[in-house]
């Protein structure tokens, strides 16, 4: 596949994965991963750059895989007549979900030896990456659209950023939270999504920008 796209596209495509189809507060995938991991600030920037990080290598090794033996016609290159139409498709999410398991367990063999701390207060968050939604869905809607390499890395490199963001946005408004005392039937879970509420309203905002370059 020839990849003549330009930079101008390339942003565009990646503002649009940050802000227009952000993941958790347009369409609220890997919601899950978020609420548990945005308690602090500093456990938030943890997991929002594991998210980044397995978005932009596991799901980029993922189309170099698909579009050169799973997708129809990959195999062309083998000199076997019927090689040419063979359509190994059914097999991708296996291996979408065995690339992310894969670098998942990289990330936390890194973080528990860089900072066992740390480790030992999102390690179990870490570990359900490996079946997180947002990740899964990024990599599959980039495919589904017949991205060019370097379209798919800018869409995950957006779409990761943007799960970053939104999570680190989510993990301040509750750290505010805590220190303004609201009433007391809207401490805890109610104000957390009142919150989050009003975060993917304002995102709604971004649906007005033209990204489609």
């Amino acid at each position: 596949m020839q990849d003549t796209t330009s930079s101008h596209s390339l942003i565009l495509l990646f503002f649009r994965a940050a802000l227009l189809n952000n993941y958790i507060l347009a369409k609220f995938l890997g919601v899950c991963t978020c609420l548990a991991c945005s308690d602090s600030l500093k456990k938030a920037n943890a997991v929002g750059f594991s998210v980044f990080l397995i978005m932009t290598v596991s799901n980029s090794l993922n189309w170099v895989i698909y579009n050169n033996f799973i997708r129809k016609g990959a195999l062309s290159w083998i000199p076997i007549e019927e090689a040419k139409t063979m359509d190994m498709s059914y097999i991708n999410f296996l291996v979408l979900i065995s690339l992310t398991c894969g670098s998942v367990q990289v990330l936390v063999i890194l973080l528990e030896a860089i900072a066992p701390r740390l480790s030992s207060s999102i390690g179990v968050y870490m570990r359900l990456l490996a079946v997180n939604c947002a990740i899964l869905a990024a990599c599959t809607n980039s495919l589904e659209e017949n991205h060019t390499i370097s379209e798919h890395l800018s869409y995950q490199m957006g779409a990761g950023c943007g799960w970053w963001l939104a999570v680190l946005l989510l993990a301040g408004l509750r750290q505010r939270a805590r220190i303004s005392s609201p009433i007391p039937q809207a401490k805890g879970t109610p104000i957390l999504f009142v919150m989050m509420g009003l975060t993917s309203m304002s995102f709604a905002a971004f649906s007005g920008l033209d990204l489609s370059s």
